[in-house]
């Protein structure tokens, strides 16, 4: 996952084919990669990820929205729901 808006060129170039790339729709935000997926569940953790390090909302506080995920099966939009953090030992 890309930290900076300069890193998430240089994530997206190091996609493999079967890698799935996330981003936020709707709003700026990081790039990730998920390699390896495992279940549904993985997507969607990661499409959480996405979306509570994207841009936060007026009070500071990370927002849901949509997260564009591309990979081999095509391009699909998922609701990246911010979790609180518990998830990340789950990936």
């Amino acid at each position: 996952m890309g930290r900076r808006q300069t890193e998430n060129p240089l994530i997206d170039a190091l996609a493999q084919p079967d890698d799935i790339n996330l981003r936020l729709k709707d709003r700026p935000g990081p790039s990730a990669l998920l390699r390896y997926m495992r279940s549904r569940r993985d997507l969607e953790i990661a499409a959480g990820l996405v979306a509570r390090y994207g841009k936060k909302g007026d009070d500071g506080r990370p927002l849901p929205g949509l997260v564009l995920c591309a990979g081999p099966g095509g391009l699909e939009e998922i609701n990246g729901v911010p979790g609180d953090g518990g998830d990340l030992g789950l990936l």
